[in-house]
């Protein structure tokens, strides 16, 4: 149960880097004559955390299947 937990909170947390990333960048680029409001800023990472927790989440999947799959590095014998 903790192994999924720590998953969800990775995946949460790399979600919410890449969509505050790609809000700054969007805000920055495309706001250069309007006025930056908290409505704006936060519909926009609102946007981009729905777009970025589905990869995340995917990805972390993959990566805890490929562990159980192979196997731990240091469990491996050369």
């Amino acid at each position: 149960m903790m192994r999924i937990l720590l998953l969800i909170v990775r995946s949460v947390v790399w979600a919410t880097l890449g969509a505050a990333g790609i809000t700054a960048l969007i805000v920055w680029r495309t706001s250069p004559g309007f006025p930056i409001t908290r409505h704006i800023v936060g519909t926009w990472f609102g946007i981009m955390w729905g777009f970025c927790i589905i990869p995340s989440l995917a990805a972390e999947l993959l990566a805890a299947h490929l562990r159980l799959e192979l196997g731990d590095v240091k469990d491996r014998k050369r």
